[in-house]
């Protein structure tokens, strides 16, 4: 088993060359670094549709989303230096620039919507003009994160590789860049803490509490876990750090830096709802409406995990200083606070009430870690429940299902259990919605996937072009009473619920906390947004806004992230993006983690490789035992189990350990003639899953004897009359 590695220096296109030029600055104790990047990006593809030009580049990781305006590709690149470094200049320059003629308008992006009804672009003004869009090639972004247990200063580029000329219907299209960034770094690199005075997780508590907490905290330190449980009051008091800070919470937020500092704390827990625990409102205006802007002040924890700014001076969220904290074009002024965004520590709450609550919240925690739950069998399967977030649109697309199948694309290597409008398992009366959404739980799943609207304590959506939210069915939603009835022990997934305000849990138990909250079954853990959420329709949903946050947190589980507060954070880090508006900003802020931030998702190792294609007969008859072999390599060395899937719905149960490169041999029985498509799946003793195979293909025919197809017939389709039954078994 081996920690999986993460370059410094992370870019998804093709880097056809990197170099690094380091000169020491012995007075001032730097060294000069210059580093150059060449990035190539793929053809261009220009469809022209609906008398409008769409543009789309295949290894282009985004897009240019301004509403009104044309929608354009994008790329962000995401770079990390040791805290410390100074980013003197930075210059992306286009190459290989093509010109291309367009016989209609770019089509622009459509208005963000929250109500679902669906947005067009006769929603919003469009903003053609004359002059080149956008008129640069690149911006950045500045901020300093942590990645990998560490933190460092983040360089966000993003690359503009197509500008239009809307005056003379035209692009310039940049097949290359050349990044130069110049910076300068310093020669001695932080302390770091002892042992002996580190405590790598702090768990912050109100006094009445800390009782109840006390087994958690053995739990931890037994799992190796440096642990130590602060009350509110030692913090106030000053019982480990002079109290600094204007108010309660940035009393709490400067301990944290203190903790950070002093005891090389990398996680921490909040222990409270907002009746125990102090929150921190912030003002963020969304204008996409003028006639109806959204001036909402919401609840936000990333205030507490933000602690740093650019240059690692401490974030207090007013740099304005008028005591309105997170200020994004807020009040008749548009006043603006200086707001780093990236978290610097990894971050979880626990929105308990009472001891009741709370012991009930650490006994699945104690459990789920003591079983390994990501190791056991029920945990590659994942539940996505989804319909059409916004009917009427354009495209004719369900955004829910449509995010939920991007969800699936990324989890590769899970088994997925769809619970959808298009296949009737989210609109069904018998089983109805509700009873399929309870029974993916009862069976056990390592993630649940939401992707439509909501209320602080209910989830719902639309069928396809719908006009009420009407699912799922019998009752149209998904209410807290639902998750607080679920019976699921052992079993508990980590659930991400994309709809407005189900993480609002200023309100009495809002359904993302009531998954994590129900003592017998529900979620381990939880994210939703605390406050109204924005997003985007069509294909172009998880691309910005709640889409984009909503997909990025399993990207960054897919990324390594082994802990839940790691999943929040990199989730948070890798939306983050530079220019981001007053909906971007809401969006990164407002996003909820339920749960213990160290709590143990993942196992640090690799994957094992995707098993050979298997091998065995291309035909066969029913009745008959049929023999497959396949092999898989694991890079770190562990032993291996496989899977199978015999293309007829079944999914065999894991088999194994076997070590790895030990070729496996499994025989099979078809009932039924008809032709399969056969593969195989890897996981290693860890828990991680590899992909599956590419599939055999083979045939079964009917088993030669007597047949009689009138009665094969009735046989199939009227089984459940008894008379029949026993004249074929008689």
């Amino acid at each position: 088993m081996k920690k999986i590695l993460i370059m410094t220096i992370v870019g998804i296109l093709l880097i056809s060359s990197i170099g690094s030029i380091a000169v020491s600055d012995d007075k001032n104790n730097q060294i000069m670094k210059n580093i150059e990047m060449d990035l190539s990006f793929s053809e261009i593809s220009i469809t022209n549709d609906n008398q409008l030009t769409s543009l789309k580049i295949n290894n282009a990781n985004t897009y240019l989303l301004e509403p009104g305006k044309p929608m354009l590709p994008a790329n962000v690149e995401t770079y990390t230096f040791p805290i410390g470094t100074e980013i003197t200049n930075i210059q992306c320059l286009p190459l290989d620039i093509q010109s291309y003629q367009l016989s209609s308008k770019i089509e622009a992006t459509a208005q963000p919507s929250l109500s679902g009804v669906g947005s067009t672009i006769d929603d919003v003004s469009i903003i053609y003009g004359d002059a080149p869009y956008p008129n640069k090639w690149f911006e950045y972004d500045v901020g300093c994160g942590i990645q990998n247990n560490e933190r460092c200063l983040i360089l966000k580029i993003k690359l503009y590789p197509v500008q239009y000329m809307p005056g003379e219907d035209s692009i310039d299209v940049a097949g290359d860049f050349k990044i130069d960034i110049t910076l300068k770094e310093n020669e001695q690199k932080p302390q770091q803490n002892s042992a002996d005075d580190q405590y790598k997780f702090i768990v912050l508590t109100p006094s009445t509490f800390i009782g109840n907490l006390q087994s958690f905290s053995n739990h931890k330190i037994n799992r190796g876990i440096s642990t130590k449980i602060i009350t509110l009051n030692e913090i106030y008091n000053g019982v480990y750090f002079p109290t600094q800070g204007r108010d309660d919470p940035e009393k709490i937020k400067y301990f944290i830096k203190n903790a950070i500092e002093t005891w090389g704390s990398q996680y921490v827990m909040l222990v409270g709802g907002v009746d125990d625990f102090p929150v921190r409102l912030t003002h963020v205006l969304v204008d996409y409406d003028p006639d109806d802007p959204d001036e909402e002040i919401f609840i936000t924890d990333l205030y507490y995990a933000d602690i740093y700014d650019e240059e690692f001076a401490f974030s207090s969220w007013d740099s304005n200083g008028n005591d309105v904290f997170g200020e994004y074009e807020w009040g008749s002024n548009k006043l603006y606070d200086d707001v780093d965004l990236y978290p610097d520590i990894y971050l979880g709450r626990l929105a308990v009430s009472d001891d009741d609550e709370l012991d009930g919240v650490i006994n699945k925690i104690i459990t789920y870690e003591t079983m390994e739950s990501y190791k056991q069998d029920w945990f590659s399967e994942i539940m996505v429940i989804g319909g059409d977030t916004s009917p009427q649109d354009s495209s004719n697309v369900d955004e829910g299902e449509f995010t939920n199948q991007f969800v699936l694309d990324i989890m590769t290597g899970f088994s997925a259990d769809k619970v959808w409008d298009s296949n009737y398992r989210l609109s069904w009366y018998n089983p109805s919605g509700v009873d399929n959404i309870n029974d993916g739980f009862a069976d056990g799943r390592g993630f649940v996937d939401w992707a439509g609207h909501g209320g602080a304590t209910v989830w719902t959506t639309y069928p396809h072009n719908g006009t009420r939210q009407s699912l799922p069915s019998p009752s149209g939603s998904y209410r807290s009473s639902h998750a607080l009835d679920l019976e699921n022990p052992d079993m508990y997934p980590v659930v991400v619920v994309g709809a407005c305000s189900t993480g609002k849990f200023s309100v009495p138990d809002c359904l993302a906390w009531s998954f994590v909250k129900n003592p017998n079954g529900g979620g381990i853990a939880a994210f939703s947004a605390t406050s109204l959420s924005w997003g985007y329709d069509t294909e172009y949903v998880v691309q910005g806004l709640g889409g984009r946050m909503h997909v990025s947190y399993f990207y960054a589980y897919k990324d390594g992230a082994d802990t839940f507060g790691q999943m929040w954070a990199d989730g948070v880090t890798r939306y983050i993006q530079p220019n981001m508006d007053g909906g971007e900003h809401k969006t990164g802020e407002q996003w909820e983690p339920f749960g213990d931030p160290t709590l143990q998702i993942a196992e640090p190792s690799n994957p094992p490789a995707k098993p050979e294609t298997p091998t065995g007969p291309s035909k066969g008859k029913t009745g008959d035992e049929q023999i497959f072999t396949t092999v898989s390599t694991d890079p770190d060395g562990d032993d291996i189990y496989y899977r199978w899937d015999w293309g007829n719905g079944n999914i065999d149960s894991w088999v194994g350990p076997y070590s790895s490169g030990q070729e496996i041999e499994i025989t099979h029985v078809w009932d039924e003639k008809g032709s399969y498509s056969i593969s195989v799946q890897a996981k290693d003793t860890n828990g991680k899953l590899g992909e599956w195979s590419d599939p055999l293909e083979t045939s079964m025919a009917k088993t030669k004897g007597m047949e009689f197809p009138f009665f094969e017939f009735l046989w199939n389709h009227f089984s459940f009359f008894s008379i029949f039954e026993f004249l074929f078994n008689n």
